[in-house]
């Protein structure tokens, strides 16, 4: 793949440089969320080329913090009324996706549906083909 043959901070640069250019095009756009669709654009783009980059588990943490909180500062108070008002819609929401990934993911274990290695070795042992 392309990608695969660069030196490591060739690939952080290429990945950096990209982020800010689509960021940009998106916020041009005035697109939501472009702090966020525009790395994860390049970050897809990279891997599709075989750009691979690995971020230590600290630096990992920190970034899943940094958006939570970037989320988290975007929601106003008053969506926490709304939810209390409406809760057993959410949760009948948030079960039926539970139970349709669980479904599905059972589903694609029985029929071979995912590469050997990651067959049995992520699930939990109930799930697990004997």
């Amino acid at each position: 793949m392309l990608c695969a043959e660069w030196s490591r901070p060739m690939r952080w640069g290429v990945l950096i440089v990209a982020s800010v250019v689509i960021t940009a095009l998106l916020e041009q756009v005035h697109l939501p969320a472009a702090l966020l669709l525009g790395p994860m654009a390049a970050a897809i783009a990279m891997a599709a080329f075989g750009g691979q980059i690995r971020i230590p588990k600290p630096g990992f943490t920190a970034a899943q913090a940094l958006v939570g909180m970037m989320i988290a500062t975007s929601m106003p108070l008053s969506i926490f009324g709304e939810l209390a008002a409406d809760w057993p819609i959410f949760t009948v929401g948030v079960l039926s996706v539970v139970v349709a990934a669980g479904f599905l993911g059972w589903l694609m274990s029985r029929t071979n549906s995912f590469p050997a290695r990651r067959r049995s070795g992520d699930l939990p042992p109930a799930l697990r083909r004997r």
